[in-house]
């Protein structure tokens, strides 16, 4: 888990997901206060996480839970 604040998180994000092993261009996010994305990697070793082995599993956007 990575906490962190914007605007680092967002190009953290589309970093690993624009070139993600899907091929498939996730959906574009409001990054808001307390939203939570889960990216999934193919890898059992921090340093070989890449874009390579990343993908898009899950967002959350606070606004949307009431």
């Amino acid at each position: 888990m990575i906490v962190t604040h914007e605007p680092k998180i967002e190009s953290f994000i589309n970093y690993f997901l624009n070139e993600s092993q899907d091929k498939v261009k996730p959906p574009k996010f409001r990054i808001v206060t307390s939203s939570i994305i889960t990216i999934e990697f193919n890898s059992n070793l921090w340093k070989n996480i890449s874009n390579a082995n990343a993908r898009f599993k899950n967002f959350l956007d606070p606004d949307n839970l009431i």
